[in-house]
C-alpha cells in the first residue's frame, strides 16, 4: 500500500455510477487532482458501461 496519491500513471478522471460508497475511496486513493465523474444513467454521454460489463 502506498502512503498517499501518486502522480505516476495516475488517470486524469475516473468514471463510476452514483453509488455513494465510491466517493471517499476515490478521493482518498486518487486525491483531488483526479476528476471523479459520477454518471447517473447508462444513457449519459459518458458512461461506465464497458467496465460494468465485466461484473457478470
Amino acid at each position: 500500500m502506498s502512503d498517499g496519491p501518486s502522480t505516476r500513471n495516475q488517470p486524469n478522471a475516473i468514471v463510476s455510477d452514483r453509488y455513494n460508497a465510491y466517493k471517499v475511496p476515490v478521493k482518498s486513493v486518487l486525491g483531488d487532482s483526479v476528476k471523479h465523474i459520477r454518471v447517473e444513467s447508462f444513457k449519459d454521454d459518458i458512461s461506465n458501461n464497458l467496465i460494468e460489463s465485466f461484473h457478470h
